[in-house]
């Protein structure tokens, strides 16, 4: 308490916080918290965890259906590509990464390559499979694939 008597020497008494506040306050900042949050959220965005010694875990549960949705929207906008041979260049990298990603043990870094042979392919191309590449989704799923392994 002294040391809160010292901090608040020069503030008015209407001012002060009430004595909760700094009980709670000195509980947490002296002796830590042991606070838990629980948060179960369907994608990684804002805070999660607020308060001393908060931390963030987030599990995904089912990669295998999120690779098979993503690499579905990603032969269907590869479809629509207009020309046969980016439309082929994009075909191949998508069945690239499907073998990548599908082995039994797969290396992350084969993966990301994979990946990121993908992305280059978007920005060239554009359109829908340059959207589809582009997503946020997309990015959430090959990130939680390659952090799972």
């Amino acid at each position: 308490m002294e040391m809160v008597a010292d901090m608040t020497r020069e503030v008015p008494f209407d001012g002060l916080p009430a004595r909760s506040q700094v009980d709670s306050a000195v509980q947490v900042n002296v002796h830590g918290s042991q606070d838990q949050y629980h948060v179960n959220v369907r994608n990684n965005s804002g805070v999660i965890g607020q308060g001393a010694g908060s931390s963030q875990t987030q599990h995904v549960a089912n990669i295998g259906q999120g690779l098979s949705n993503l690499l579905t929207q990603l032969r269907t906008a590869a479809g629509e590509i207009g020309s046969n041979d980016d439309r082929a260049d994009a075909e191949q990298t998508i069945d690239d990464l499907a073998e990548a990603a599908s082995q039994e043990n797969p290396e992350p870094e084969v993966v990301r390559r994979r990946w990121r042979a993908l992305q280059r392919m978007g920005a060239v191309v554009g359109g829908a499979f340059g959207e589809a590449v582009a997503s946020e989704a997309a990015g959430m799923v090959i990130g939680a694939l390659t952090s799972a392994m």
